[in-house]
């Protein structure tokens, strides 16, 4: 299904998008993208290569892929490091 939702943001939606986590990423990078001038198309939960991918997003400039996920604990990491999720001691 592919919706325009104005002359320069295209979103394709793949299959219907299921968590609120894919939700959130999907609604916060349409809006951060709507307040620019940068032209758009956005790929939601699509299937490449029998691989599901949550999001992404192309313009003139660069190209996003987003696997969001969604947690209630603190999580820490680093660049390319290791992630743990947070105790309340910590």
């Amino acid at each position: 299904m592919m919706t325009r939702l104005d002359s320069k943001i295209e979103v394709y939606i793949g299959s219907p998008v299921e968590h609120d986590s894919e939700r959130l990423a999907l609604s916060q990078v349409v809006a951060t993208l709507s307040s620019g001038s940068a032209a758009a198309v956005i790929l939601a939960n699509v299937t490449l290569s029998s691989r599901q991918i949550d999001l992404i997003v192309a313009t003139e400039k660069f190209v996003l892929v987003v696997e969001a996920k969604g947690s209630t604990r603190p999580v820490r990491g680093g660049k390319n490091g290791n992630w743990e999720f947070l105790s309340a001691t910590d």
